[in-house]
């Protein structure tokens, strides 16, 4: 016996379905992967976003930053951040800071 008839041997039914697969359906298979990963990488990204706005950026919430059409000081309605620091309406905030611009 060589190497890849060893590995045949030692897999289970369903691992040789799925290899099975993935020679059948490879462009499906990249499709489900990269869906996967995607899925990963989002929940990694509002993990992340949440442990730097709850825990350790909490003493930035109140400094007020004003530039060219932004304007998010407290006057102006404060942080656009949910209680769980995901970005909630910033299209919105971004239209209405430009409007105040504007009407200045």
């Amino acid at each position: 016996m060589n190497g890849s008839q060893v590995e045949a041997t030692k897999k289970s039914a369903f691992g040789r379905r799925i290899d099975a697969f993935k020679v059948r359906h490879e462009a499906l298979w990249q499709f489900i992967m990269f869906n996967l990963l995607s899925l990963c990488a989002t929940v990694t990204d509002l993990g992340v976003y949440t442990l730097l706005n709850s825990r350790l950026l909490v003493g930035l919430k109140d400094i007020s930053v004003t530039w060219w059409l932004l304007d998010y000081s407290s006057e102006a309605g404060g942080s656009h951040l949910d209680s769980c620091g995901v970005c909630v309406g910033a299209g919105g905030e971004l239209l209405r800071s430009a409007q105040g611009y504007f009407q200045r």
